[in-house]
């Protein structure tokens, strides 16, 4: 807890520093810890005291360097503001696993100093670009994309715009700049390794949109994977859907006016998942009674619905994309970040002996 007239005295004792031009702009501040062990009190009473000093503009946080002393003749309101905001485009915030990287990138950016600027794409490149030749525009220069397409052109004319570049959650072949990503690999395999081990011999997976690039990871990976388990050919099926709870929804519905449900059904993602579930329970079967189903992300609405799924980490992304992009040495596709993926087993699975079991 925070003790008001400790914090008051800190808070003093800093303004004191600054009088007598102790730190100068560009020097590094102490770190929170540092001061709470000087003054022998917590991190928390730390942090109120230099809340003033930070929200003024003295100091600021940055990513990866830890508080910084800013020069006092920049901290008056310019109209130009915007140019040092940072541009995060993602296809929608609405969507669960957006919306937490979301979350964690604003969290990240939080004290920097710098505003964070939101675009949608929708998954269409022209409203990307439109988005992004807005911010360059407005002097933007540091922007963070979840690209919808695999085409080169576009980011690298960015680059030779002098823009700072990060993609998070997909990668463009062709482009000399990290990626935050998942290890989808790893992340189909345990689901595929899971569902065999379970007794299943029948999968169908419920595949993204065949343009963005996690889709056909995911969709390699469940067939490597489902042969190196054994699977024949025949035993696996790949169904196009999408990434969002109507796609799946559809897709289901479509199998089911025409056959019986799968046994087993991996998702490309949570919200396609979900949307699949939707479609099995209007025509009166049950998850997991009569029919498996995983999805892929961990997100807010898998939880809910009890969802056997594979944790991405989408908040750690948000803040590692931050911390690149706010650094300060040049950029490459050597720095990405592949963040190992877990499987997370909830209800929405059984084994097809247990099915068995329970129907009669």
């Amino acid at each position: 807890m925070a003790y008001p007239h400790k914090s008051q005295k800190i808070a003093e004792t800093i303004a004191s520093w600054f009088a007598e031009k102790k730190y100068r702009p560009g020097d590094r501040f102490p770190s929170d810890q540092e001061l709470a062990k000087q003054f022998g009190v917590n991190h928390v009473t730390v942090r109120t005291a230099l809340k003033r000093f930070v929200d003024s503009g003295q100091l600021e946080r940055r990513v990866g360097s830890g508080t910084i002393v800013r020069d006092p003749a920049q901290n008056e309101p310019q109209s130009g503001a915007i140019n040092l905001g940072v541009g995060l485009s993602i296809p929608d915030a609405t969507h669960s696993f957006f919306s937490e990287m979301l979350r964690a990138a604003e969290g990240a950016l939080h004290g920097t100093g710098r505003p964070l600027l939101l675009g949608h794409t929708w998954e269409l490149a022209e409203r990307e670009e439109q988005v992004v030749n807005t911010w360059v525009a407005q002097g933007v220069t540091h922007m963070i994309l979840t690209p919808p397409v695999s085409e080169p052109r576009f980011y690298n004319s960015l680059l030779d715009r002098g823009i700072r570049l990060v993609f998070v959650d997909r990668r463009v072949e062709g482009v000399n700049v990290p990626s935050i990503v998942s290890r989808d690999e790893t992340g189909m395999s345990a689901v595929v390794r899971y569902l065999l081990d379970l007794g299943h011999r029948h999968l169908v997976h419920l595949a993204g949109p065949a343009t963005i690039w996690t889709a056909r990871e995911r969709r390699s990976s469940f067939e490597r994977s489902s042969v190196r388990g054994g699977l024949r050919p025949e035993d696996i099926q790949v169904v196009q859907s999408g990434y969002y709870i109507d796609d799946g929804y559809a897709a289901m519905g479509e199998w089911l006016a025409h056959q019986p449900p799968p046994e087993a059904i991996v998702a490309a993602n949570d919200p396609v998942a979900i949307g699949a579930i939707r479609a099995l329970q209007e025509k009166g079967y049950q998850v997991p009674d009569d029919v498996t189903v995983t999805g892929y992300g961990d997100t807010d609405l898998g939880r809910n619905f009890g969802l056997t799924t594979v944790r991405q980490f989408s908040d750690r992304m948000g803040t590692e994309a931050i911390r690149l992009v706010l650094g300060s040495q040049p950029l490459s596709v050597k720095d990405s970040v592949e963040i190992t993926p877990e499987l997370v087993v909830r209800t929405s699975t059984t084994s097809p002996g247990r099915r068995s079991k329970a129907a009669g």
